[in-house]
Formats: C-alpha cells, sequence, structure tokens
C-alpha cells in the first residue's frame, strides 16, 4: 500500500518505491505520442532500472526529491516528481507526465502541479521552481504557463544548480531543445 503524499478534489499523490520504477517507464512508453516527448532515443527498461542515483527518489516517504504517482479518481494517470537544488538560487525542480493523450487536455497537469507546489512551499519554503520540457512539447509548455511558470531567454543553468548538479542537468533533457522556464512566488 502507497503512503498518501497530498489528496484533494479527487486528486492524489502518493510516494513511490522502488517497485514502482518499472511502473513509471512503463508509463512513460505505452501512449507512443508521449514517450516521443520524453525519449527522443532509444531509452529502455533496463538503463532506467539501472540508474542507482535516481534511488533517493523512491524512498517512500516525504523526501525534497520524490517520484510521485498521480491518482485521479482511483486511476493511476501518471507521475510528478521534484528535485531539491541547493544552488545560489534555491530552487525545486519537477517533473511531469501523464500517462496518455486521453488524460491531457482536462488541466490534471496544472492542478497536480499547482497541488504540488503550494505543498512544497509550505514543507520546505521554496519560493523558485524550475521545469525544464522539451520546446516541441507545445501541451506541457501551454501547461505549465498556465500555472504562472515563464519561459527564460538567458536561463544560466550555474545559478541554479550545484557544480555537480550543473555538469548533470545544466545542458537539461533535451539540450538545445530544452525549454527553460520558472516560476518564481
Amino acid at each position: 500500500m502507497r503512503k498518501i503524499c497530498i489528496e484533494k478534489n479527487n486528486l492524489c499523490l502518493l510516494y513511490t518505491s522502488l517497485a514502482d520504477r518499472a511502473l513509471i517507464y512503463n508509463m512513460a512508453v505505452e501512449d507512443e505520442q508521449i514517450r516521443q516527448y520524453l525519449f527522443e532515443d532509444s531509452y529502455s527498461l533496463e538503463e532506467f532500472l539501472n540508474e542507482s542515483d535516481e534511488d533517493i527518489f523512491f524512498s517512500g516517504k516525504q523526501s525534497p526529491n520524490n517520484y510521485l504517482l498521480i491518482e485521479f479518481y482511483n486511476d493511476i494517470v501518471g507521475t510528478i516528481s521534484h528535485a531539491f537544488n541547493d544552488a545560489r538560487i534555491k530552487n525545486m525542480e519537477l517533473d511531469i507526465w501523464l500517462r496518455s493523450t486521453k488524460f491531457t487536455g482536462r488541466q490534471l497537469g496544472p492542478r497536480v502541479i499547482s497541488l504540488l507546489i503550494d505543498y512544497l512551499s509550505q514543507t520546505y519554503n521554496i519560493k523558485t521552481f524550475l521545469i525544464r520540457p522539451s520546446i516541441k512539447n507545445i501541451w506541457a509548455v501551454r501547461a505549465y504557463s498556465k500555472c504562472g511558470f515563464r519561459y527564460i531567454t538567458d536561463f544560466n543553468a550555474s545559478l541554479y544548480y550545484t557544480p555537480e548538479g550543473l555538469t548533470l542537468w545544466g545542458e537539461g533533457d533535451y539540450d538545445h531543445d530544452t525549454y527553460n522556464m520558472i516560476l518564481q512566488l
């Protein structure tokens, strides 16, 4: 049984454990249109499962770094993660995906993001949130804009990541196609 992180208006965010890693990967690849936005190259389940640096996201309890399952009317419809960056500008980086296009266009993304931002800002006193989708993912960019995220043309990754994080994540998941968006509370 998964532990509830947040529950409000038929939306529930559930903490994940290591046992949920395969589920999260499978949700990302079950709908071809969603998969194309998330993984431009082939990315296998084995590669995902072997990313041991990601284990901290699957503790099953409250942490500044978590993967959470999104449950809507008792159906797991996607996942959202948050990662704390203790850089010059302290921030939480968010990443969300819905498992199927049948769940897009229903305002689920903006509702989940807003719910999580409220929780994280109260729990960790975070005022800056970062989200970095592919520029090709117009649906995501629109959803994030509805939540108050704004595109940063002169994004300086060294302000938002530690030197180690900068090496790993500074270019973003999509390199030059990364669309850097920030929300300041």
